[in-house]
C-alpha cells in the first residue's frame, strides 16, 4: 500500500511541475469478452472541476490509495483506501477532488449480461442496481481486496478472472445481507412505531354526544366528556 500511494504522489508531483490539469488515465492489465480489469490512476485536484460522466458497464473499483468524493444516482460518498466504489450500466456519475489531489484505483468492468448471471448464480433474483454508491472495507471483502492489492504490484501473476468473478460475487453477497438488514431494521421500527401508537390511543375515547376526543386513564366504566359532560362507555378508538 505505502509503493502505491507514493506512485501517486509522484504522478501529482510530476504534474504539479508540468503545469497541466490533472489527468484520469487507465492501464488494462487483463480481459476477457465480457470483462476487463484496468489500473486507473487519477492525478487531478481541487482545481480540477469534476465533470459528469456516465457507467457504460457494471463496475466495481478498489481503491488503492488517495481519496476522492464520489457522486452517482445511488448517492453520494468518499471514497477512501479499502473502499469499494460501485456503478451500475448506464448509471450517471461525477469524481471530485475537494480536499487532496490524486488518486489510484483497481477497475473491474462486465458487460451486463455478464455481471447479472454471476448475480443471480450468489442469489439475487429481479432487476439488478446498485442501491449504495460505495462498501466501505469490510472483513468479508479483505481477502479478495489483498488479492486485488498483490495484482496490482504483480499483474502478471494474478488470476484476473477468477478475481473479478469472486469479488462480483461477493459484492452481491454483501448488497443482499444490507438490504435485509435494512428490512429489518424497518420492520423493527414499524413494529415500534405500531406498539406506541395503540398504547397511546388506549385511553383515548370519543364522546358519542358532542364528538370531542378525550383522554382518560381512569378505571371508571363510564367516562365523562369534559366538553358536554355525558357519560360514554370505552369502545375502542378508532382513527379516521
Amino acid at each position: 500500500m505505502a509503493k502505491i500511494a507514493v506512485d501517486v504522489d509522484g504522478a501529482v508531483a510530476q504534474r504539479i511541475q508540468s503545469g497541466m490539469p490533472g489527468r484520469t488515465d487507465a492501464r488494462v492489465l487483463a480481459h476477457g469478452t465480457q470483462w476487463s480489469v484496468a489500473d486507473v490512476l487519477c492525478t487531478c485536484g481541487p482545481a480540477d472541476r469534476p465533470f459528469e460522466e456516465r457507467h457504460d458497464q457494471f463496475s466495481i473499483a478498489l481503491v488503492a490509495a488517495g481519496s476522492f468524493q464520489y457522486r452517482s444516482t445511488s448517492g453520494a460518498a468518499l471514497m477512501t483506501p479499502g473502499a469499494l466504489m460501485l456503478g451500475a450500466a448506464g448509471q450517471c456519475f461525477e469524481c471530485g477532488h475537494e480536499h487532496a489531489a490524486g488518486d489510484r484505483c483497481l477497475s473491474f468492468w462486465y458487460d451486463a449480461a455478464y455481471f447479472e448471471r454471476i448475480a443471480a448464480d450468489a442469489g439475487w433474483r429481479g432487476p439488478l442496481r446498485f442501491n449504495t454508491p460505495r462498501i466501505p472495507p469490510v472483513r468479508a471483502l479483505s481477502a479478495v481486496a489483498a488479492r486485488m492489492l498483490a495484482g496490482l504490484q504483480r499483474p502478471a501473476d494474478a488470476s484476473w478472472e477468477e478475481i473479478g468473478v469472486t469479488l462480483a460475487a461477493l459484492v452481491t453477497i454483501y448488497l443482499l445481507v444490507f438490504l435485509a438488514a435494512v428490512f429489518l431494521v424497518w420492520l423493527s421500527s414499524e413494529w415500534n412505531r405500531r406498539r406506541r401508537e395503540r398504547k397511546a390511543f388506549r385511553f383515548r375515547l370519543r364522546c358519542v354526544i358532542c364528538g370531542f376526543e378525550f383522554e382518560d386513564r381512569t378505571d371508571a366504566l363510564l367516562p365523562r366528556c369534559p366538553r358536554c359532560g355525558s357519560l360514554n362507555e370505552r369502545f375502542k378508538f378508532e382513527r379516521i
